[in-house]
C-alpha cells in the first residue's frame, strides 16, 4: 500500500465531506438529537436512576445522566453511521474510475474508510465532551473518566457499524440499493437478539457492557468480538472492491 496516495485520498475525502450538504445535515441533526438527550438526561435524573440500575442488573446506583446519554448515542449511532457511509463506494463510481489509473485500489478503499470513520468518531467526541462537561457541572459529579471510557466503547461500536455499512456499499454501484442493504445489515443483528444462540454475534447484545466501567467487573470479550467482526467486514469489503468493475 502506498501511504502517500492513501493520505491523498483520505485528505481529499475529508475536505469533500465538510462540503457535502448531506453529510453536514446528517451530522447536525445527529448532534441536535444527542444534545436533546443530554438535556433530558439531567432533567430526569432524580426519577429513573435507581429503576434503570435495577433493570440493567447492576448492584449499585449509577450516574443516570451519563447512562441515559450513552444509550441515546448507542441507539442513534447505527442510523448515523448508515447515513454517513452508505454511498462511500457505491455513490462514487465515476470519481473512482479516474482515481484507479493513478492510485492503487487499496489506497482508495482505506483512505475513504478512514475519512468517514474519523468524521463519525469526531462528531461523537465533540458531543461527548460537551455532555461530560454539562452533566459534571449540573450534577456536581466527577464523571470525566467514566464518560471518556464510554466514548471509547462508542468508538468501537462506530467502527463496527461503519465497517458493516462499508461492506454494503461495496456490493453494489447503486446508492439506493446500498442504503437498503446497509439498513438490512443493521436490522438483521437486531433480530438476532430474539435468539439465545444468535445474539452472541449481535452488537446490540453488548450495548450495556460499556457501563461496566462504573463497576469493578469489566469483561473485555465484547470489545474483541466487535473489533474482530469489524476487521472481517473491512477485509471482505476490500476483497470485493479489489475485484469490482468500476
Amino acid at each position: 500500500m502506498c501511504f502517500k496516495s492513501l493520505k491523498e485520498v483520505f485528505l481529499d475525502d475529508l475536505v469533500q465531506s465538510f462540503k457535502d450538504k448531506r453529510i453536514i445535515a446528517v451530522t447536525v441533526i445527529y448532534l441536535i438529537f444527542l444534545s436533546w438527550g443530554m438535556k433530558k438526561a439531567v432533567l430526569l435524573t432524580g426519577i429513573w436512576n435507581i429503576w434503570l440500575t435495577d433493570i440493567l442488573g447492576f448492584g449499585q446506583e449509577l450516574p443516570f445522566p451519563i447512562i441515559f446519554f450513552y444509550f441515546a448515542s448507542i441507539v442513534l449511532l447505527p442510523i448515523f453511521s448508515l447515513l454517513l457511509s452508505y454511498d462511500i463506494i457505491s455513490g462514487e463510481s465515476r470519481t473512482m474510475r479516474n482515481l484507479v489509473y493513478r492510485i492503487p485500489r487499496e489506497s482508495i478503499f482505506f483512505g475513504k474508510f478512514l475519512a468517514i470513520f474519523l468524521i463519525n468518531i469526531f462528531a461523537n467526541l465533540i458531543v461527548y465532551i460537551i455532555a461530560i462537561d454539562f452533566i459534571s457541572h449540573t450534577q456536581r459529579a466527577n464523571i470525566i473518566q467514566q464518560g471518556f471510557l464510554l466514548y471509547g466503547f462508542l468508538v468501537i461500536f462506530a467502527l463496527y457499524f461503519t465497517s458493516l455499512v462499508l461492506l454494503a456499499s461495496t456490493l453494489t454501484n447503486n446508492s439506493k440499493k446500498s442504503l437498503f442493504m446497509g439498513a438490512c445489515f443493521i436490522i438483521i443483528p437486531l433480530l438476532f437478539m430474539l435468539s439465545n444462540t444468535l445474539k452472541i454475534i449481535s452488537p446490540f447484545n453488548y450495548y450495556k457492557y460499556g457501563l461496566r466501567f462504573f463497576t469493578e467487573s469489566i469483561s473485555y470479550t465484547p470489545f474483541f468480538i466487535l473489533i474482530i467482526s469489524s476487521i472481517v467486514f473491512i477485509f471482505i469489503a476490500y476483497f470485493v472492491f479489489k475485484r469490482k468493475d468500476l
